[in-house]
């Protein structure tokens, strides 16, 4: 039904055109373009529709943006596996798909990235430091503080 219509819609009442714009600039989760559609003011059935069509053109899948972006995010940042959880619920991914993603992050590599923040945190704190505030800061960074 909107498909006939696509021809006739001008570009920014055009939903198909809204979704590859936002996809144009980064990849993004189902649940991202979904609420960015309605927030934009398209109607539920013009978002299924969309969506539909995305998934059928491979323009959108959870499971590689996950498993990619659980990658991207460990070559740049020391984080832990809470913190890529909590990323990527933020984010509107299934349980599945988070569970899959993080079994690629083995232990060994998370004590890796571990002792990068230590590392990190030691560079910029005198050596007096407390042991609380390390603590602190590797809670923020989704690891266990000691192990």
């Amino acid at each position: 039904m909107f498909a006939q219509d696509k021809k006739k819609t001008p570009l920014r009442q055009d939903p198909y055109y809204q979704a590859q714009a936002i996809l144009s600039r980064r990849d993004h989760t189902e649940a991202e373009v979904r609420f960015k559609l309605r927030k934009k003011g398209f109607s539920t059935a013009q978002v299924q529709e969309v969506m539909n069509w995305l998934k059928e053109k491979k323009f959108i899948n959870d499971e590689t943006f996950a498993t990619k972006y659980v990658e991207n995010t460990l070559r740049f940042k020391a984080v832990g596996r809470r913190w890529l959880r909590f990323k990527l619920q933020q984010k509107g991914l299934s349980e599945e798909n988070i569970t899959q993603a993080l079994a690629q992050y083995s232990p060994a590599e998370e004590e890796i990235q571990r002792q990068q923040a230590i590392t990190r945190w030691q560079e910029n704190h005198s050596n007096d430091g407390k042991p609380e505030a390390l603590a602190r800061f590797l809670a923020s960074r989704g690891f266990a503080p000691f192990s």
